[in-house]
């Protein structure tokens, strides 16, 4: 039961000084107060109990005991919680060296699989999580290096595919061709096409007057020439439907309709 005695100042005061420092029998023997008295002020006052001694040394046990026979009880019981909040202290200090352990473990088993060239929902997410812990500086430097040995990319894919692209553009800027020139070009062409291009990259192409439609228009020429000097053949029939078929669907350069109109070609 809380006792309805008044504090002192002074009490007060030594309550501040020596909560946490002296093992709680000690400080109830000095005090004269319950140790459920003691907890409940100190609760009230805001008074943070840093435990450092939960077990009683043999001579505070033994000044306590001597001093407090008639509530040999209640000191028993004082012990017995001091016990169980000491083994407590230790059952989750445990539990989270073991939590740290498995989640250590799990992560060499994902680092294992990504490496081996295992992909999945799981391994996705493992990528991502190791990401924006790469980004708020939570991986270890063990981990970093064991990542970077398999060359993983700490950044967004997208990220990292926008860089090789200004890195093609700049080249190709300068004049630098040959094969993987002729492969990006190809690929923007396409990208354009399909609107994959972002704004920024299209605005780049125009800068350095990029075709992003080129037309091979010399067998288209021939036919059209056979064609407008009178010739029949399957060929040139064919010709004809596939060119209106294209025109239809806006897929005529402007070139070509312009060469068209001047024959009175019929669309």
């Amino acid at each position: 039961m809380i006792s309805k005695k008044r504090w002192s100042n002074e009490e007060i005061e030594f309550l501040s000084l020596n909560y946490g420092k002296l093992s709680m029998p000690v400080i109830s023997q000095k005090m004269g107060r319950t140790v459920d008295a003691i907890h409940w002020k100190a609760s009230s006052l805001g008074i943070q109990f840093k435990q450092k001694n939960t077990i009683l040394n043999i001579v505070e046990l033994f000044e306590f005991l001597s001093n407090k026979i008639d509530k040999i009880e209640e000191n028993i019981r004082v012990i017995r919680d001091l016990l169980l909040i000491e083994n407590e202290t230790k059952y989750l200090k445990n539990a989270f060296k073991n939590s740290e352990n498995r989640v250590r473990n799990k992560w060499i088993e994902n680092y294992n699989m990504y490496s081996s060239g295992q992909r999945g929902g799981k391994i996705t997410c493992w990528v991502k999580k190791n990401r924006e812990q790469y980004e708020s500086g939570e991986l270890s430097d063990i981990q970093i290096n064991l990542l970077k040995n398999i060359d993983f990319y700490f950044e967004k894919p997208s990220n990292v595919l926008m860089k090789k692209w200004e890195e093609r553009f700049a080249l190709y800027e300068k004049g630098v061709r040959g094969h993987e020139m002729q492969q990006w070009e190809y690929r923007n062409r396409m990208k354009y096409k399909l609107g994959n291009l972002t704004k920024e990259q299209i605005k780049k192409l125009q800068s350095i007057n990029f075709k992003f439609e080129v037309v091979k228009t010399e067998r288209w020429d021939k036919t059209f020439e056979d064609f407008k000097n009178g010739l029949k053949s399957a060929k040139i029939t064919q010709w004809k439907y596939n060119t209106i078929h294209r025109y239809r669907r806006g897929k005529l350069t402007e070139y070509q309709i312009n060469k068209l109109k001047s024959i009175n070609f019929e669309f």
